[in-house]
């Protein structure tokens, strides 16, 4: 068994996947469910996933030290508070998310990748990237810049978590092609670049360049709004709308 993890997916390659669990299960103890390919495994679990996959491999590295329960977790499944949502929204304010390239924007359904697309993550818009620079959708904090370069989280001042996730699988990559231009803990502005990605390598490998932006709590946001476009323009088009 080995074990990796892109910004949001444990990704586990097993000897056997007879024994895995089904999605209920993981969605049961508190991940976005689990994705099988014969015996790779991703479980789908979001920007936590580096502290999950440090404890994961403490106890591949001594499993007499823990004592696991893969009983039926499906029933132990919590229930997550969500914010209260006002009877009348009309008196709060409305929040844009820009575009974070210039291209063809889409709704995440639309992704090509299964998870991105069953919006396992949240739900969102992507955009195409074809000119090799991507940047910042909205106004907020650096939370999270993945160790392959390839990810990153921005946290808003009304308290949205958003991901913008460079191309499908570029994981893979193992930071070759990425070059980032802020760090964690950085403020950023819409529209500021994040990153440079190298386009020529992209095409060569043949990792498609889809973009998306996702708002991974964005059930505390209401009236959200997907405005996706043929050609939107990084920091300056509105691809998403919320009321929080």
């Amino acid at each position: 068994m080995d074990v990796t993890n892109c910004a949001t997916r444990l990704r586990v390659n097993v000897k056997d996947a007879a024994p895995v669990k089904e999605d209920a299960y993981f969605k049961g103890i508190g991940t976005h469910g689990i994705s099988k390919n014969g015996k790779a495994m991703q479980v789908i679990v979001g920007m936590s996933v580096p502290s999950v996959r440090e404890k994961f491999e403490n106890i591949l590295a001594n499993p007499s030290a823990y004592v696991l329960n893969l009983d039926d977790a499906t029933d132990q499944q919590e229930t997550k508070p969500t914010a209260e949502k006002a009877a009348d929204t009309a008196n709060l304010p409305v929040h844009e998310i820009k575009a974070a390239a210039n291209g063809k924007a889409m709704p995440v359904s639309e992704v090509p990748d299964e998870v991105f697309a069953s919006k396992a993550l949240g739900d969102g818009v992507a955009v195409i990237v074809t000119d090799g620079k991507v940047y910042a959708p909205a106004d907020g904090t650096i939370s999270m810049i993945a160790e392959t370069l390839h990810a990153y989280g921005i946290s808003t001042p009304d308290g949205l978590e958003l991901l913008v996730h460079i191309g499908i699988n570029t994981v893979e990559l193992n930071g070759e092609g990425f070059s980032p231009k802020v760090r964690e803990g950085d403020q950023v502005k819409a529209g500021q670049l994040l990153c440079e990605i190298d386009m020529k390598l992209m095409k060569e490998k043949g990792y498609p360049t889809h973009t998306p932006i996702l708002m991974t709590n964005g059930d505390e946001c209401a009236d959200v709004k997907l405005l996706p476009g043929e050609n939107v323009k990084a920091g300056e088009t509105t691809v998403i709308t919320y009321k929080k």
